[in-house]
């Protein structure tokens, strides 16, 4: 039942981005929703569909390379992060992910200068992130 009701919900927000009806903030909500409930295809798919209708909106390019991210395609996400923080220099959350989406394909050279600069733009969010990832490392090597 779930499947079928974000199906509908999917073709009727298609045909309001063909329509112009809906803002982006609205877009971008359900591509969050879709994030937060691990339908990652689902929210690139509506990335990419945004995309064409709103090219220069850094948060698109953020959102769907989160979802790479999350679905382990570091090398779209930093493309991803690349096209956002062409748009939005200053986003700094675009840093910090693509910080972890280079350290994950080995770009440790690439992913220092990113934690860098994520950490000079939000330095609390930076850190914060970072201690995140060191006690979930500290969990899973104890757990294998």
């Amino acid at each position: 039942m779930k499947g079928s009701v974000n199906l509908i919900f999917i073709l009727l927000l298609n045909s309001a981005i063909a329509g112009g009806q809906a803002e982006i903030w609205d877009y971008l909500q359900v591509i969050v929703e879709f994030t937060e409930n691990n339908q990652n295809l689902e929210a690139i798919k509506l990335c990419n569909k945004l995309e064409k209708s709103y090219p220069e909106n850094p948060d698109v390019y953020y959102l769907r390379g989160i979802n790479r991210y999350l679905l382990k395609d570091y090398e779209e996400a930093v493309k991803d992060f690349d096209k956002t923080l062409n748009l939005n220099p200053e986003y700094s959350d675009a840093y910090l992910y693509r910080a972890k989406a280079r350290k994950a394909g080995k770009d440790y050279f690439g992913a220092f200068k990113d934690y860098n600069k994520a950490k000079d733009e939000n330095f609390t969010n930076t850190v914060t992130s970072l201690a995140g990832d060191v006690i979930r490392s500290i969990f899973s090597s104890k757990s294998e």
